[in-house]
């Protein structure tokens, strides 16, 4: 599920598309109460918080996951739904996280290729000189190749997802292949029933 502070509005669509016995929502709840807390408490996840940035991802990450302890999940896939109507919610990318790859630092790989983050990408990252030609480094992201399932934008509120396929392929040629052109990317999205 991306972006991950929707994970509320979903779970509260699911519940209320499929679960009419209020007393079985509650144990949902607490369960994803549970899950969100220890999730939260992961080391991995616990590294990539960031102390002098309180809007980093695992903050943000936090007040969503953490919103249903307060309040009902419905209120708060509400306000969840709220923000992002009001820009809360800005285009997702992963492009930075080339910047600390040792090879684009020792500008020795064209491309950095990265995958699995529910959306594909391309990114130049920087065009320079190196040994008197033009060296170019390209951030690409194949994104997924699963069913997403995304917040139908019309009337968010209405907490209302879709789903379908994605997949992006990546080829890369040497120099004299596919008449010189370095790499070639495609991407399709297959509905689903």
């Amino acid at each position: 599920m991306r972006p991950m502070l929707v994970i509320p509005i979903w779970i509260n669509s699911l519940l209320a598309n499929t679960c009419r016995d209020q007393e079985q929502a509650q144990k949902v709840k607490e369960v994803w109460d549970e899950l969100a807390e220890d999730f939260l408490n992961v080391p991995f996840v616990r590294s990539h918080d960031q102390p002098f940035n309180p809007l980093d991802r695992v903050d943000k990450l936090e007040l969503a996951l953490k919103f249903s302890k307060k309040m009902s999940l419905q209120i708060a896939s509400r306000l969840v739904a709220w923000a992002r109507e009001r820009g809360g919610e800005s285009d997702i990318t992963y492009h930075q996280t080339a910047f600390s790859e040792p090879a684009f630092i020792n500008r020795t790989a064209k491309y950095i290729v990265h995958g699995h983050t529910h959306h594909h990408e391309i990114v130049p990252l920087r065009s320079s000189i190196l040994g008197g030609k033009r060296f170019e480094q390209m951030y690409l992201n194949s994104g997924t190749w699963r069913r997403v399932h995304e917040l139908a934008r019309f009337r968010s509120r209405e907490q209302a997802f879709q789903g379908y396929h994605e997949m992006t392929y990546f080829a890369f040629y040497r120099d004299g292949e596919r008449k010189g052109r370095p790499f070639e990317v495609w991407s399709g999205t297959l509905g689903v029933r």
